[in-house]
C-alpha cells in the first residue's frame, strides 16, 4: 500500500461538464424555488415552515453530487467522483466513520458536572452563616419601618447610617 504514494499521477481526469452543468441548474432552481418560498413564508406563526425549507435547502447545497457538479463546472476534479467519465478512477481520501456514541457520553458528562455544581454552590454558606443573614435582613426591615414611622422618605432612609 505505500507504494501506491510513488505511482505517476495520471493526467487530469476526463469529467462530463455538460452533464454537471445540468445537474447543478437543475439543483440551483430547487435552491431558489425554496428561497422564494421561504420568503413567501413571514412572521412567527411560520418559523417551522421556514426552518423545514431552510434545511431542505441546505441539504441540497451539500449534497455529494452537487458538491462535484459545482468542483466540475469550475474546472476542478470532482471530490466525490461524480460526473467522471467511465474507465477512469477517482482518488479518494478514506473517509472517516463517525461514532454517535461519543456525543451520548458528552451529555452524561456535562451532567454530572452541573450536579456537582448545584453542590458546591449550596456548600458556600454554612447554616450559621445564613442566620446571620437572616438576622441582619430582618434588623434592616425594623430599622426602615422605624424610620418610615418617623417621616423620612425612602431615599432619606437608604442614606441613614
Amino acid at each position: 500500500e505505500g507504494m501506491k504514494l510513488f505511482e505517476p499521477e495520471s493526467g487530469p481526469l476526463e469529467v462530463d461538464k455538460e452533464a454537471a452543468e445540468k445537474y447543478k441548474a437543475d439543483v440551483d432552481a430547487q435552491i431558489a424555488a425554496l428561497d422564494a418560498e421561504i420568503a413567501a413564508l413571514s412572521g412567527k406563526d411560520n418559523k417551522k415552515a421556514r426552518t423545514a425549507k431552510s434545511k431542505e435547502a441546505s441539504d441540497l447545497k451539500v449534497g455529494k453530487q452537487y458538491i462535484d457538479a459545482c468542483k466540475v463546472v469550475k474546472g476542478l476534479e470532482p471530490k466525490n467522483g461524480f460526473f467522471v467519465l467511465a474507465g477512469q478512477e477517482t482518488k479518494q481520501a478514506p473517509k472517516e466513520e463517525k461514532t454517535e456514541a461519543a456525543p451520548v457520553e458528552v451529555v452524561e458528562v456535562k451532567k454530572e458536572k452541573k450536579e456537582k455544581a448545584k453542590k458546591e454552590e449550596s456548600a458556600g454558606i454554612s447554616p450559621a452563616e445564613r442566620n446571620e443573614l437572616e438576622q441582619l435582613k430582618k434588623d434592616i426591615i425594623d430599622r426602615k419601618a422605624q424610620l418610615k414611622a418617623e417621616g423620612l422618605s425612602g431615599g432619606q432612609q437608604n442614606k441613614d447610617a
